[in-house]
């Protein structure tokens, strides 16, 4: 058989028949039967003093406000309402409870109709019943009754979770919707697997019995489990409950569908459009996790060195802050660089089908013609998610990045600089400074002594320059020879300052502060060509052969090349920035 051509076994009944616990019906079952139990001691751990031991530190919470209602059912649903989130996304759950209602109907006629002789599946009589013993019918279930009585179980757990998702507060809501999508897609990829692939190869069956009940679960399932979820807009959930926004920006809300395809801007859009100038009011409000008092509190204390109380590089700082971001932009990468490859197999598996005339075919022709299109699609989307979850990561790195400079300035006092070799030691004589015409401004106060001290101290040079002032005031004014060492201190003020600390300041936040954002697609460095390259030699080692190996050792041969390339390319940068902080110093001195 054409490697390509490799499917998974043919998913029948008679190959489950020997187990009835390893049927793929139960898949579904057993993830409720988890689920279940992860609910159960997550009840427990909540309500029972039990959450002393796993929440030591005090939670914030969503502050309960108790509101007057009016007695009556029109109220209540009312306010069930505005509890969850609007009439929209009540109705959402209002048509996900009933979805899961339905289905645990359709489990429950299926089990009753499947000792019927005309319920048949693959040419078998599933409902046929057992022949006990001494000649008796014994009125037991078959094994494909015992499925659909475990199916209508399995439905009537989800219905109980999809009526908390509609009736319990905010905090409890959250599990319940995330165990629903959870079981609700592995139930339908059963159904996918077992009914709907065997549908795109020659040689596979559907397992389950071609009725109406069947199908009829397969379109509830894709609407609990895929519409539902995607065009259902998410419930506000504010980063601060104690003090969450007045105004909601519309990406925190909107649906996966609606923020995939960017819809939730088209009201700024159509306002934009309509006005020859947008004011800065009509924008959309800033998203409080966007918030640069929300970077700042959760940030620092995993880069900023005062906080952490230790020194630590900063990739491994921000590397662990936004670690959620890279792993799914790694995800990302690695679903780009797999559907690149679906245009040109299906290219492939197009041009074998018609060279052997279908001979010994499996998947249907339309299947990779499909996967023309598919590849494309999702690479480009992929792409375009890549690109948005990056940007975002760019700017809030930029907003704790140019927090953290600032705020650090802000700790020290700077003052004009000299090199190392230049500074005053302790057996060095002050001169006396002569006394100043009255009207005329101190020198000790119109030039500052070279050195840098903390907020809250005083420099060694400041104090000695004013106590050189008020001697030089009990003595007549007199010309003074300036001594050798504050004249090689004046002399060295046109020489290459030792640190450039202002330069280095702002140089940090504009121009380092840009390198280190365009350093952000590091991953297609270490991850996206790696991948790709192997992915490509397997599928040249699968056509080619051993031939194939040449071009990867020569890919290998060649990868010093670059490495010696980009350290030269950083000696000559780091030299240029050196001289940048220079120079940023020298104007800031002249301002």
């Amino acid at each position: 058989m054409d490697p390509f051509q490799v499917v998974l076994r043919q998913p029948t009944y008679d190959a489950q028949k020997a187990s009835l616990w390893r049927s793929t019906l139960l898949i579904p079952v057993y993830l409720g039967v988890l689920s279940a139990i992860v609910a159960l001691f997550h009840v427990l751990i909540l309500v029972t003093p039990l959450k002393r031991l796993f929440f030591r530190r005090n939670i914030s919470r969503t502050p309960v406000i108790h509101e007057d209602r009016e007695a009556g059912l029109l109220n209540e649903v009312k306010a069930n309402i505005k509890s969850n989130g609007g009439i929209v996304i009540w109705s959402y759950k209002l048509a996900r409870l009933l979805g899961s209602i339905a289905l645990f109907g359709v489990a429950t006629t299926a089990a009753i109709i499947a000792s019927d002789d005309n319920f048949q599946a693959n040419g078998k009589h599933w409902g046929k019943k057992h022949r006990g013993r001494h000649g008796r019918h014994r009125h037991r279930f078959s094994d494909y009754e015992w499925l659909q009585i475990a199916l209508a179980a399995f439905y009537m757990y989800t219905s109980f979770l999809a009526l908390c998702t509609l009736i319990l507060s905010k905090r409890a809501k959250r599990p319940a919707k995330n165990h629903l999508n959870i079981l609700f897609s592995s139930a339908l990829f059963v159904y996918l697997y077992r009914d709907v692939w065997p549908l795109a190869t020659f040689t596979l069956h559907p397992v389950d019995p071609h009725h109406w009940t069947t199908w009829t679960s397969i379109a509830l399932l894709v609407l609990v489990a895929v519409i539902v979820p995607i065009f259902m807009p998410h419930e506000y959930v504010p980063i601060d409950p104690s003090n969450p926004s007045k105004d909601v920006n519309p990406e925190q809300t909107a649906s996966w569908f609606t923020f995939f395809c960017f819809t939730f801007l088209d009201p700024i859009v159509f306002e934009a459009s309509r006005t020859d100038h947008l004011p800065y009011e009509a924008l959309p409000p800033l998203a409080d996790y966007d918030a640069g008092d929300h970077l700042r509190k959760t940030s620092f204390p995993l880069i900023d060195p005062l906080v952490l109380g230790r020194r630590r590089h900063l990739f491994w700082g921000l590397m662990t802050y936004f670690y959620k971001e890279f792993i799914a932009l790694a995800f990302l990468i690695f679903l780009k660089v797999v559907v690149g490859f679906a245009g040109p197999l299906g290219i492939n598996r197009l041009l074998t089908y018609i060279e052997n005339g279908g001979r010994d075919a499996v998947v249907r022709p339309w299947v990779w013609i499909s996967w023309l299109f598919i590849g494309p699609l999702v690479g480009s989307a992929a792409m375009q998610w890549y690109i948005f979850i990056n940007t975002r990561t760019l700017v809030r790195i930029e907003a704790i990045l140019t927090q953290l400079v600032f705020e650090h300035s802000l700790r020290i006092r700077m003052k004009e600089e000299v090199p190392a070799s230049e500074k005053p030691t302790g057996g060095t004589t002050v001169v006396p400074t002569p006394e100043s015409e009255p009207g005329e401004p101190e020198p000790g106060n119109g030039h500052q002594t070279d050195g840098i001290t903390t907020a809250g101290g005083t420099s060694q040079g400041e104090s000695s320059s004013r106590r050189a002032a008020s001697k030089g005031k009990d003595k007549p004014k007199k010309e003074t020879s300036v001594a050798p060492s504050v004249a090689s201190s004046t002399a060295g003020t046109s020489t290459k300052k030792a640190e450039n600390l202002v330069g280095k300041i702002n140089n940090f936040v504009s121009t380092d502060l840009g390198n280190i954002t365009e350093a952000r697609d590091f991953l297609f460095m270490v991850w996206y060509t790696p991948l790709q390259i192997a992915i490509c030699v397997w599928f040249l080692y699968s056509i080619l052969g051993v031939a194939s190996i040449l071009g990867m050792g020569v890919l290998i041969a060649s990868i010093p090349v670059p490495s010696l390339i980009g350290a030269l390319l950083q000696k000559v940068n780091k030299e240029r920035m050196e001289r940048t902080d220079s120079r940023v110093q020298a104007i800031t001195e002249c301002k």
